[in-house]
């Protein structure tokens, strides 16, 4: 349950992030830093709270990720023991470029509206911000996705995950690297799966190595319906008193014409 509690919340710190964005910080100044820094400005209380919401969606990730570890871990002892402190390295990196680089932006923001609001001198600010907090913050991306891809391939292995939520595990790690697509939309998906299938509540039902403790691997959809179908029928096989309609006769086999001129020669 703590763990499902934490998948929801990290859902829910995930989305609200993503729309005070959205909202506060239209997608202009990407493209124009002037506006970029004025928007930034602007809506300074609006866009700490995003990267704030941001923020604990990934320490909320990082329990779910790590009860996945563990669970991982006890079917698999192979998985390494290292990844472990690894898990929780990432966010807390990532957590800390995301600070430093907040304060500077803002800092550079306020700098900038003061003067001449020129495009010259707003690549000049920009170009000024910290690489620090950039660092700082890839570092613990790059700890964190790949603590999501080992975990999720692992746990797909022996049986936690579908083999659909492993590939997606390592599409949001590569996404947190290269966010080519928006990787929320991925992450919300996940973490609503596994928060589900914490607590038993997977459609279809969750695999057996939750229940066994072994590594089992989780049955495909058609494997399902194979055993859903033995089941049926053994089932209506019970209901009938386990006798079975008897096989229908094989129709006789005609008589081929040679066979019956060789019947008459042997007469005469």
């Amino acid at each position: 349950m703590p763990a499902a509690s934490a998948a929801l919340a990290s859902v829910v710190f995930t989305l609200v992030a993503a729309v005070v964005s959205a909202r506060s910080l239209p997608a202009e100044p990407a493209t124009r830093d002037r506006v970029a820094l004025e928007t930034l400005h602007d809506h300074a209380a609006a866009y700490v709270t995003s990267r704030v919401l941001a923020i604990l969606g990934f320490v909320t990730l990082t329990v779910v990720l790590w009860y996945l570890f563990r669970a991982t871990r006890s079917r698999r002892p192979a998985l390494p023991a290292w990844l472990e402190p690894l898990i929780w390295f990432g966010p807390v990196l990532l957590g800390v470029g995301f600070a430093l680089g907040t304060v500077d932006q803002l800092h550079v923001a306020s700098d900038f509206v003061k003067g001449p609001l020129t495009e010259q001198r707003a690549n000049r600010f920009i170009d000024e911000f910290a690489v620090v907090p950039r660092v700082v913050g890839q570092a613990g991306a790059f700890a964190l996705a790949a603590s999501l891809v080992m975990v999720s391939l692992n746990a797909m292995r022996v049986g936690l995950l579908t083999r659909f939520l492993g590939i997606i595990g390592v599409i949001i790690g590569a996404m947190l690297v290269l966010p080519i697509l928006p990787g929320q939309v991925f992450q919300i998906f996940w973490l609503g799966a596994l928060a589900a299938i914490y607590v038993n509540r997977y459609p279809g039902g969750r695999g057996r190595a939750w229940e066994t403790g072994e590594a089992e691997v989780w049955p495909s959809a058609a494997e399902l319906r194979r055993a859903a179908a033995r089941q049926e029928r053994s089932q209506e096989t019970v209901t009938t008193g386990g006798i079975e309609d008897p096989p229908l006769p094989e129709p006789d086999e005609p008589e081929h014409p040679t066979s019956k001129k060789k019947r008459k020669k042997r007469r005469r």
